[in-house]
């Protein structure tokens, strides 16, 4: 369910893949009820936000609002093998329009989709539409942001997610700001949860209430590498064995500044500064 005053994120997931080299994919949304929101202003047109698991080449990202058509094309790159198993290829967000209530569908376009192995191979797919209902709720907004010294301008990929206990009442990611927004269907106390690979978890004891609610401005703190909750030793251990290495796929929670030369003091530093953080939840235990 999605709020009628926000926004809400759907991935397009892909699952059960074996050796996907690269993927072509094509979908149609009810532009009548929904509308994208461009996720790379810095780039003419409209975006959706690309996923990390294809992380070669970008071929196409294009969304046609009046068409309500959405392309996007990505492969790997080079003498390498394809992806296995489950991932997110790109992530749509979408704004409801005003006033709008009921259903609307995410279609793909089955004829229109290809997938691709490293042997240049058509890999056979089933494709099944998503389906949104739209309800009025509670617009959430917020933006997460970390230390100047941790030289991190693209803010993108950290996941969000609102929970009440166990239960995950609404996901979603940030945008290159920081920025994201999700719903909740009724008003109440929630926990707001922040990660991302490497980072220590932040979150927040939050109370959401009325048409829309903003939420606190959590910081993340790069170094968690194991993801055990606290910077530490192990943490410092791990980075120094690709230290003054080249930034491959395999080491690249290590490259913090997200320079994509190599592992240096400027990735090492940060880290030593947040040395003996821990996260959140742990800092009453």
């Amino acid at each position: 369910m999605v709020s009628t005053q926000g926004t809400f994120d759907v991935g397009i997931s892909l699952q059960n893949m074996k050796d996907l080299y690269g993927a072509a994919v094509r979908l149609q949304y009810d532009a009548s009820k929904l509308e994208a929101v461009d996720m790379d202003p810095n780039t003419e047109g409209v975006q959706v936000l690309p996923g990390d698991w294809l992380k070669g080449i970008q071929l196409k990202n294009e969304v046609d609002q009046n068409q309500g058509l959405i392309s996007f094309t990505a492969a790997q790159v080079g003498d390498v093998e394809g992806v296995n198993g489950e991932g997110v290829l790109a992530t749509i967000r979408f704004q409801v329009k005003e006033g709008v209530t009921g259903n609307a569908e995410l279609q793909p376009i089955v004829e229109e989709i290809q997938l691709l192995n490293s042997n240049n191979e058509s890999i056979e797919f089933e494709a099944e539409p998503v389906i949104i209902e739209i309800t009025r709720g509670v617009s959430i907004q917020g933006k997460i942001q970390t230390p100047a010294f941790q030289g991190l301008s693209d803010l993108s990929g950290f996941t969000v997610r609102l929970m009440n206990g166990q239960q995950v009442l609404g996901q979603t990611i940030t945008d290159r700001n920081g920025d994201y927004s999700l719903s909740a269907t009724t008003a109440g106390s929630y926990v707001l949860a922040i990660a991302k690979d490497g980072y220590l978890r932040a979150g927040a004891q939050v109370a959401v209430s009325g048409e829309q609610a903003e939420m606190p401005s959590l910081a993340l703190y790069v170094g968690d590498f194991n993801q055990d909750g606290a910077i530490d030793i192990v943490d410092i251990t791990l980075m120094a064995k690709e230290f003054e290495k080249p930034v491959t796929a395999s080491n690249e929670i290590f490259d913090v500044n997200k320079k994509g030369d190599e592992i240096d003091l400027f990735d090492l530093v940060p880290v030593a500064k947040n040395f003996g953080k821990v996260a959140w939840d742990r800092i009453d235990q």
